[in-house]
């Protein structure tokens, strides 16, 4: 009898902890910023931490507007205690989202492709955000912080690139990319987020380069 009563219970709680277990394989969803004009495309790990791309589509342009970069702060973003404590400036602001227009403008160009300003046939228009920012710190140089990552800096985007006539979506990202180890000396408050933009511009020359080698 006792084995009767308790092989229901046991049997309950291997169930619930593998389900417990595979709701942990499962990827954290994605946070929201309204930025995209469209998250419905994205998966984990397609393309960054959540992406989306038509690569067949994707090549078939070779004309890009680069939009200039906004400034989206998410929800839980650091970068919002940053700017409202004055160390994340207008100024600092300004030169981010300049220097992340830059960097996408020069990828586009390095990749074959033009940089134009007037939609049209086989044009698109490519859209970013940057989400959070992270500032990089003196402890980045330290033992610990090469172990760990913190101090590093870094930043978060969204971006997209739509159709330009017909708005369509063609590729979208959101992701976090931290930045690399500087040179003491050169320390500055934003450098590891602008590191952290030098690689989102290369990856992007090498995506523009590679679907048109595919397709």
């Amino acid at each position: 009898m006792k084995k009767n009563v308790f092989r229901p219970i046991v049997l309950m709680i291997v169930a619930i902890t593998l389900a417990s277990l595979f709701a942990g394989c499962q990827p954290a969803p994605i946070a929201k910023t309204g930025f995209l004009s469209d998250y419905s495309h994205l998966t984990k790990g397609s393309w960054e931490d959540w992406g989306y791309m038509n690569g067949a589509e994707l090549a078939k342009y070779q004309g890009f507007i680069v939009e200039p970069v906004n400034l989206h702060f998410h929800s839980y973003a650091t970068g919002t205690t940053d700017y409202e404590t004055g160390r994340l400036s207008q100024q600092d602001i300004s030169e981010l989202t300049a220097y992340m227009h830059a960097k996408v403008s020069d990828a586009v160009a390095k990749s074959g492709n033009s940089v134009v300003y007037r939609s049209g046939p086989r044009v698109a228009r490519i859209r970013i955000a940057i989400t959070d920012i992270n500032r990089s710190t003196m402890t980045s140089h330290f033992p610990v912080a090469r172990t760990t990552g913190s101090g590093v800096g870094g930043a978060t985007i969204e971006a997209e690139i739509l159709d330009s006539t017909t708005g369509d979506q063609i590729a979208a990202t959101v992701e976090a990319q931290k930045g690399f180890r500087i040179p003491l000396a050169g320390v500055r408050d934003w450098s590891s987020a602008k590191q952290a933009m030098d690689t989102w511009g290369n990856d992007f020359r090498k995506r523009l380069v590679d679907v048109r080698k595919c397709n």
